[in-house]
């Protein structure tokens, strides 16, 4: 078959499923959804050595792809769709590893969830200018996609939308982008520069993302060895620092907040400064940090969300005067705390927050007289339906222990 060839949607089935070698097949003529799924498993079938490039652009009738339209074709190394598609499915080129570039036809005006992610040798994507949206993981794991030019009516990027863009250097974020997900920059560590222009929403500095009055710290994917936060902050966001290779932190004075996953996963992070402004550290905030054998939490601290602390390296730890909740698993799978005192204010306890701390030999209640137990979430929150129990008999083992007695009770005061 000649390259010029322009063939039917019938004799381009047959030809791309009996390749010997790669080929480049134009279509022409009427195309259906159908169709499509037919073009998928012909290229299935061929098996990933003999690439296949894809002209639609002569096509008709085709309006949307739907969703999973080319999954996994390992083999497809460039598609170029008619003008007339309208929608693109979720899925639809995921796991596509040979794509290299990409034009979205002009009508889409949105890239739903997970439409490109791990297209691993993607290289250039072209959006419409009338695209609006980027739905969660659409370019998750795109490795080789070093830039991208983000179109002005873009008003949504969805969350990991690209994540583990390592070649990723710089993004522009539209003036009228009001929403970015969580972790939308996760893991792209080359990823120095964001460039926003008279954005209401957003603001950026020496390659760290904030909202427009930098009071809330939104992402900062290059994080690095030993850093210090900029003074005005009152929020780290979630994800903000999570998965960099950060080693040590300094918190300014003002921040009220650490929330949820914030530094989660940065395994070389050894060392943490929290300022006495710190009221809540949210759940996971601090997960999986295999490196930080210590930190001093502040006296105004009043809340440690779930996991907080999960599977850190800690020894030891004091816990503020003040602290009123400490929720489920905050300290599980430390297994290096060797003691926990639980001071008189703390009036929630919620379950496992000890489980698997195979080196703790030490754990106490300050404050023993009025604790209630039940083994629901909901009735912890509503201090509802639980029976009292007196928390000083209970062996250290029932908190920590695999099989422990008391691993899923929540306890409460009234």
């Amino acid at each position: 078959m000649n390259d010029e060839d322009v063939l039917s949607v019938g004799e381009a089935i047959d030809a791309i499923r009996n390749r010997k070698n790669s080929l480049s097949a134009k279509l022409a003529g009427e195309i259906k959804a159908d169709d499509i799924a037919r073009l998928r498993d012909a290229i299935l079938a061929g098996g990933e050595d003999c690439l296949v490039s894809l002209d639609l652009s002569k096509t008709a009738g085709l309006k949307e792809l739907k969703d999973e339209a080319f999954l996994e074709c390992a083999a497809l190394k460039s598609v170029i769709l008619p003008d007339s598609v309208e929608s693109i499915g979720k899925k639809a080129f995921s796991k596509c590893t040979a794509l290299t570039s990409f034009v979205v036809p002009v009508k889409v005006s949105q890239i739903r969830k997970k439409t490109f992610s791990k297209c691993r040798s993607l290289k250039s994507v072209v959006l419409p200018q009338m695209l609006t949206e980027i739905g969660k993981k659409a370019f998750k794991k795109c490795s080789s996609l070093s830039s991208i030019e983000l179109p002005p009516k873009l008003s949504s990027i969805g969350k990991s939308a690209f994540y583990g863009c390592s070649s990723l250097e710089s993004i522009n974020i539209p003036d009228m982008c009001i929403f970015i997900g969580d972790q939308a920059f996760g893991r792209c560590a080359k990823l120095t520069h964001f460039s926003i222009g008279t954005s209401y929403a957003y603001s950026s500095e020496g390659g760290v993302l904030y909202n427009k009055d930098k009071t809330r710290l939104l992402a900062y994917p290059t994080a690095a060895g030993e850093i210090h936060l900029a003074s005005g902050l009152k929020e780290i966001e979630a994800y903000a620092l999570a998965e960099t290779a950060v080693t040590a932190v300094s918190i300014p004075e003002g921040v009220a907040s650490i929330n949820a996953n914030a530094f989660e996963n940065c395994v070389e992070l050894k060392s943490v400064s929290i300022p006495s402004t710190v009221t809540s550290i949210g759940a996971w905030a601090f997960a999986g940090c295999k490196s930080l054998e210590n930190i001093l939490l502040p006296a105004g601290l009043s809340q440690l969300g779930a996991s907080a602390f999960r599977s850190c390296a800690i020894k030891s730890i004091v816990l503020p005067e003040g602290l009123k909740t400490i929720d489920s698993g905050a300290f599980s799978y430390c297994t290096g705390l060797g003691s926990l005192d639980i001071p008189p204010s703390v009036f929630e306890i919620g379950a496992a927050v000890v489980y698997m701390c195979s080196a703790l030999t030490h754990f106490a209640i300050a404050d023993t007289d009025g604790w209630y137990m039940t083994d629901d979430e909901f009735n912890w929150r509503a201090k509802n339906r639980g029976k009292e129990i007196d928390v000083a008999s209970i062996a250290v083992a029932d908190f920590a222990a695999i099989n422990g007695r008391f691993i899923k009770a929540y306890l409460y005061k009234k």
